[in-house]
């Protein structure tokens, strides 16, 4: 067991990159990152890649400890709502069992190994989508009032459609994207950008999501699912 210990040690404190467990090996190795060719994907494409792309997510410690395991078993990939990652995306152990942690989106900037994964064919298999425990376990009832309403800003009609609190976007990318609908050169973003970059408050005003996440309205809130 003091291998498992160590090795979950050298996975959280990486500073070269992901790494992984490969079990021919038993040694843990850099799991390399997504690319599209052009460029890393970021964090929060990552789910769909995975599901045109042929690729897997990082292998966690379970194979390690559990011989009867299979060779791979994919960890989950993301957003920690909790600790010092929290409002960034994460890999650990889906069913944190082994103690497989990665503050991921810190090496989405960095140099490292990377890989363009195929692309899937027509009518080929998905795999399942992999889920953390914390993703699965039921939201704890409160009789507090909400201090705001999350809502998506429809663009076509105006209208504030509601959705579960959102995830953080990494700040780079909010910043890029910004950036982008300035840009002297092919300015412009996507429609699937721009509703997911902001948010529009029930106080009237509209802010990037990084911005809502530390906006604070005073306003009376008004419950638009009932």
């Amino acid at each position: 067991m003091q291998s498992i210990y160590a090795y979950r040690t050298k996975v959280r404190e990486s500073s070269t990159g992901v790494l992984q467990y490969h079990r021919e090996s038993n040694h843990l190795r850099i799991w390399p990152w997504p690319s599209s060719g052009e460029a890393r994907i970021p964090p929060c494409a990552m789910q769909d890649h995975r599901i045109s792309h042929r690729m897997l997510w990082p292998c966690c410690l379970c194979p390690m400890m559990d011989v009867t395991k299979p060779n791979v078993v994919e960890a989950a990939i993301y957003i920690a709502s909790q600790g010092e990652q929290a409002g960034q995306y994460v890999a650990s152990c889906a069913k944190e069992e082994c103690g497989y942690f990665v503050p991921f989106e810190k090496f989405y900037d960095k140099l490292g190994p990377i890989e363009v994964y195929a692309r899937r064919a027509f009518g080929e298999g998905v795999p399942s989508r992999v889920t953390h425990i914390s993703e699965t376990r039921p939201a704890p009832s409160t009789s507090r009032p909400l201090k705001r309403t999350y809502a998506m800003l429809d663009i076509n009609a105006g209208a504030i459609l509601q959705r579960r609190p959102p995830a953080m976007r990494p700040s780079h990318e909010t910043a890029d994207l910004l950036a982008k609908l300035d840009a002297r050169e092919r300015p412009g973003i996507s429609e699937v950008d721009f509703v997911t970059l902001f948010r529009k408050c029930e106080c009237g005003y509209h802010m990037t999501r990084r911005a809502f996440m530390d906006h604070d309205c005073l306003n009376e809130v008004v419950d638009l699912t009932e």
